[in-house]
């Protein structure tokens, strides 16, 4: 004879089962989900370095125009899900994810420069009129003409180590 249904031991073990599978799979897709979310912020960087050096190209970088704090001076633009404010002395410009500024953003850096190819990257969570509750790592274009190399950087915010999970380490070259 057949019997009908599951027994409590076979439910346990798929509930078990299904259990150390989550465990295992949760962090994984996390970290995924991250490293696409850093991979739009250095995409943006580049953009906005890219815009930076266009300027010091055509007017000389001594320019105060190349130095301006407002993305759309630079040629700088984002798209609609982003929310830019200008409170007079920079214009930062936010999404659900991240905050961007051309030259403001020296979130724990250690080559502090606020030049027009210094772009940085604040990832946080909580964001709420270009500030957060939470920064959890900050990404820095820095240009060699300030600093001692040229490139993407990563600052962890602590206790955070996403620099070191995700890239080369805290204040270290991403690519």
């Amino acid at each position: 004879m057949f019997r009908k249904g599951f027994s409590l031991i076979e439910m346990l073990v798929v509930v078990l089962v299904m259990g150390i599978l989550a465990s295992v799979g949760i962090p994984s897709y996390m970290n995924s989900v991250e490293k696409v979310r850093a991979g739009e912020a250095l995409n943006i960087l580049k953009y906005m370095h890219d815009r930076g050096v266009e300027c010091a190209m055509k007017y000389g970088k001594d320019n105060p125009k190349c130095w301006s704090q407002k993305n759309k001076d630079l040629g700088i633009e984002f798209p609609k899900d982003y929310k830019c404010l200008f409170n007079g002395d920079a214009e930062i410009c936010c999404n659900k994810d991240w905050c961007y500024s051309n030259n403001l953003l020296d979130y724990g850096d250690e080559c502090a420069v606020g030049a027009s190819t210094t772009g940085g990257a604040l990832r946080g969570r909580n964001f709420t009129e270009g500030s957060t509750d939470e920064p959890l790592y900050y990404l820095e274009y820095e240009d060699k003409d300030y600093c001692p190399h040229s490139g993407i950087v990563c600052y962890d915010a602590p206790p955070y180590n996403y620099c070191s999970k995700f890239f080369n380490g805290h204040g270290k070259l991403v690519q």
